[in-house]
């Protein structure tokens, strides 16, 4: 899969993940199971996290990814948290 297909799919991605949250907020439910922003179309992982830690990552510029899901020569590895990774797009 070529880089520009990888880029896009982290962008659908996250719109995914800012819909949920969006109904996670309109519910009021503290928590929500977020989809996995590494950009592999195939990738079903599921990150569990509160509302509020998701939406303090969303500030920031990076995706949230499952561990070990930073793709080599696409992304960098900006931080490790418990359960999940921050990466960066090089």
């Amino acid at each position: 899969m070529d880089e520009a297909q990888i880029r896009l799919t982290q962008v659908v991605f996250r719109e995914v993940n800012q819909r949920i949250a969006e109904i996670t907020r309109s519910q009021r439910e503290p928590a929500s199971g977020f989809v996995c922003e590494c950009g592999q179309p195939s990738c079903n992982s599921v990150i569990d996290l509160p509302l509020v830690e998701y939406e303090a990552v969303r500030r920031g510029e990076v995706f949230i990814a499952a561990t070990g899901h930073c793709v080599e020569g696409v992304d960098r590895l900006a931080e490790t948290r418990d359960g999940y990774d921050l990466v960066a797009q090089v």
